[in-house]
């Protein structure tokens, strides 16, 4: 029984010893194609294409952009009429002065802005303020990453006079 163990020890450790090639640690993969992914796992980690000369993407790579909340591209950190969303303002009212319209508009905080032509707002400005309107020219980014433009128009809201 000992020389049957002793000899399949003999068997185990020649087995091992064939499979090992000699220059490699015990853990590294065989020879060929395995060696050769080093390079390109290590390309992957680097966030590069897999395959860059044959014009493919990388599969782990997200191609959704990252963006910020309710479609906007950037987003605000203070208060004021920068950050004032086109979409979410109100028109309340518009007043003619002679340098042009001024618009009165309440935003979602409802806190009331006065605003006039070219006045910048959260990824955006005025575009073209009328007797009872309001146009925002709104930058928009899609769930893809293109940014695109887009003109909001505002009319006024409210009871009838």
């Amino acid at each position: 029984m000992n020389v049957k163990r002793t000899l399949g020890m003999l068997v185990l450790a020649a087995g091992c010893a064939f499979a090992q090639q000699p220059g490699m640690p015990s853990g590294a993969p065989p020879a060929g194609g395995a060696s050769e992914s080093a390079p390109a796992a290590e390309k992957t980690m680097g966030r590069q294409p897999l395959d860059a000369g044959k014009g493919k993407r990388d599969p782990f790579q997200n191609i959704v952009a990252h963006r910020g909340k309710g479609g906007t591209a950037a987003l605000c950190t203070g208060s004021g009429k920068a950050c004032m969303a086109p979409g979410q303002a109100e028109l309340k009212g518009v007043a003619k002065t002679q340098e042009g319209y001024i618009a009165m508009v309440v935003s979602a905080e409802k806190k009331t802005y006065f605003l006039r032509l070219n006045e910048p707002v959260l990824n955006g400005y005025v575009l073209k303020i009328t007797g009872d309107s309001i146009t925002f020219r709104e930058n928009v980014v899609d769930n893809v990453g293109r940014t695109s433009s887009r003109d909001v128009v505002k009319r006024i809201t409210g009871s009838g006079i």
